[in-house]
């Protein structure tokens, strides 16, 4: 057996040292998966306006008047904004799911002397309570500034803002809707929710425009650090 002192292992590199991974194909398959899904969610919000604008106005007119297919309508409402509020629920649940993975991706892919956090808290980050209101934004600002710009994040701030108007108007609807009892609190609910609705849709085309021009600004600038412009990405 050899006399020489045996090396002790290398330590792990530290955050600091992590070598970015190379942009995959994934990257573009999740963000086209996001963008239809988020799509989706935006003309179920169309649909669910116009049920919510009737429900304020013709229902409440039917209701006020007596009229014989009030009942009927009362169903076919509830109905169809259970079903479309049910799938628009699963479709932000998956949709919420990508977009991590996404990010996290994209995280990877960045230098991490440009991120002040971890890419694994990316997502983490989501699920934060308090946290989550600026954490996420922050995340995605450090994306933006090393792949978009360093000096403009108008879009970014834009949708942050509709965004979290989004979260705490839905808070108020559904307060609001338990408190539904009478053609007042009725009427109330529906002008709420169609307020919800408007702002979802600004934000779900919002969201669709940031995550497009993130990812289109991920493989382009890594196409011009390799001289390889066009070049398809490693999956």
């Amino acid at each position: 057996m050899s006399d020489l002192p045996i090396a002790p292992p290398l330590p792990p590199p530290s955050p600091a040292d992590r070598i970015p991974d190379r942009p995959s194909s994934a990257i573009r398959g999740l963000a086209g998966a996001i963008t239809v899904l988020v799509a989706l969610i935006a003309v179920v919000n169309v649909v669910l306006l116009g049920v919510h604008w009737w429900g304020n106005g013709g229902f409440l007119n039917e209701v006020r008047q007596g009229s014989p297919a009030a009942y009927d309508d009362a169903k076919w409402y509830d109905d169809i904004r259970r079903m479309l509020g049910n799938a628009e629920l699963v479709g932000w649940l998956v949709a919420g799911i990508l977009w991590c993975v996404w990010q996290v991706k994209i995280a990877k892919a960045t230098p991490a002397g440009e991120l002040r956090r971890s890419p694994g808290w990316h997502a983490g980050s989501w699920f934060i309570p308090i946290g989550n209101l600026w954490m996420p934004f922050q995340n995605m600002r450090d994306l933006w500034s090393h792949w978009v710009s360093r000096t403009s994040a108008a879009l970014l701030g834009w949708w942050w803002g509709v965004w979290l108007l989004s979260s705490q108007l839905g808070r108020v609807l559904l307060s609001e809707k338990v408190k539904v009892g009478d053609l007042g609190t009725f009427r109330s609910f529906n002008r709420i929710a169609i307020a919800v609705c408007g702002v979802e849709i600004v934000a779900s085309l919002l969201a669709i425009v940031v995550v497009s021009q993130l990812t289109r600004a991920v493989f382009e600038q890594n196409a011009k650090e390799d001289g390889t412009i066009g070049a398809w990405p490693e999956s």
